[in-house]
């Protein structure tokens, strides 16, 4: 089953695409910026007790690094590379951990980030589930020029005119300051054996 939730604005399409129930594809500024599957993101499980002592009997089968080294796989496979971003190791990798009456109980699920040196912008904010062995959750903070075409939602060429506005107005988007520090800001960052791995906790 297929569910579109679209919004046109002066940048492009904004909204929703959801399949079966489960996986859900974001569509903002010209491009798909975000995947979830409901049934293994955090979302599911982060305002109920009840559900987090479920995850918590789950079985894991990563560990961090495989979940930092599937969540590289993945976004290569989508085209995009870090690298080329300027960016090296994930600003934020840990596992999701549940506090029960001062007992933490480690949950089958971690976060992998990349973000720019200010720490005020995510460039890549992923989950990685440890009873799929696959990515739950994606948003990255790029824009549409900097992605490969199949992740582009390209516009026809007489959008503005379908929208009623003039043609020779140049609209930029409402975090435009954001990406262009992106280009000049984001540089390679110390391997995940140089930080402290004291991270893993329910975010």
């Amino acid at each position: 089953m297929l569910s579109l939730s679209p919004t046109s604005l002066t940048n492009g399409l904004e909204g929703s695409i959801q399949v079966d129930g489960k996986y859900g594809f974001g569509v903002s500024a010209g491009r798909f910026y975000s995947f979830s599957d409901g049934r293994f993101y955090s979302q599911s499980f982060m305002y109920s007790d009840e559900k987090k002592e479920v995850w918590a009997r789950m079985t894991n089968l990563l560990t961090l690094e495989r979940a930092v080294a599937l969540a590289r796989d993945r976004i290569h496979n989508l085209g995009i590379d870090e690298t080329k971003l300027g960016l090296s190791e994930p600003t934020t990798a840990a596992q999701w951990k549940y506090d029960s009456n001062g007992v933490m109980y480690p949950l089958p699920l971690y976060v992998v980030r990349w973000q720019t040196t200010t720490g005020d912008y995510y460039i890549i904010d992923m989950e990685i589930s440890g009873v799929s062995s696959n990515v739950s959750k994606l948003h990255y903070n790029l824009p549409a020029e900097m992605l490969p075409a199949h992740l582009r939602v390209p516009l026809p060429t007489n959008y503005l005119q379908m929208l009623g506005l003039p043609t020779n107005v140049t609209f930029l988007p409402h975090d435009w300051e954001r990406r262009q520090r992106l280009l000049k800001e984001a540089k390679p960052d110390p391997p995940l054996s140089q930080r402290v791995r004291g991270q893993s906790r329910l975010l």
